[in-house]
């Protein structure tokens, strides 16, 4: 049994290793274009980067539980081949803190409603910006109470995440991509 349920915890079919692996570089196109607005709006606050995060990631959990962390380093991977963030580093840590939990969750609750996909995506998007922040004003000595706010702000987008995580997930299994949990 314990076989089992790790395989559907870290599923190593074909279609979860492409499915990540092309979710991983969709989201690493969107970032591209999310991340400018985000640093021309509002630098460090990540308000469309962080909708793009949970949108791609929480997805990416959803269906392929944990070999979803094959998507959250291509994004960072990409940003640091084309040298399009300085922070990109920092993202390896706060994407596979995301993925982690989002999918021990998936895992867990077995996301149909919007009510469980909140259950799922608001405490994912919450522990990667305690990760990912922290590092970014240690980085660019960002004082304590901006960073407290920027996780704040950057977590919200977990809220409206999560209904167009749902609505993406919804569309995909309709188009037949199917759970690999």
């Amino acid at each position: 049994m314990a076989e089992e349920k790790r395989r559907r915890l870290i599923p190593l079919d074909t279609s979860s290793l492409v499915g990540s692996t092309l979710l991983g570089v969709a989201a690493a196109l969107v970032f591209q274009i999310t991340d400018r607005i985000d640093a021309m709006l509002w630098p460090g606050f990540f308000i469309f980067g962080g909708t793009t995060g949970v949108v791609f990631f929480g997805a990416g959990s959803v269906l392929f539980c944990l070999t979803n962390l094959i998507a959250g380093i291509i994004n960072p991977a990409i940003s640091l081949a084309t040298a399009s963030s300085p922070i990109a580093p920092f993202w390896i840590f706060g994407n596979t803190a995301r993925i982690v939990v989002a999918s021990i969750l998936v895992w867990r609750i077995k996301p149909h409603t919007l009510k469980q996909y909140f259950m799922v995506l608001v405490p994912a998007e919450i522990v990667s910006n305690l990760v990912n922040q922290p590092l970014v004003a240690m980085a660019f000595g960002v004082p304590f109470p901006v960073m407290l706010l920027a996780i704040v702000v950057s977590s919200s987008t977990s809220l409206w995440g999560s209904v167009l995580t749902k609505a993406l997930v919804d569309s995909l299994e309709k188009a037949g991509i199917k759970r690999s949990y």
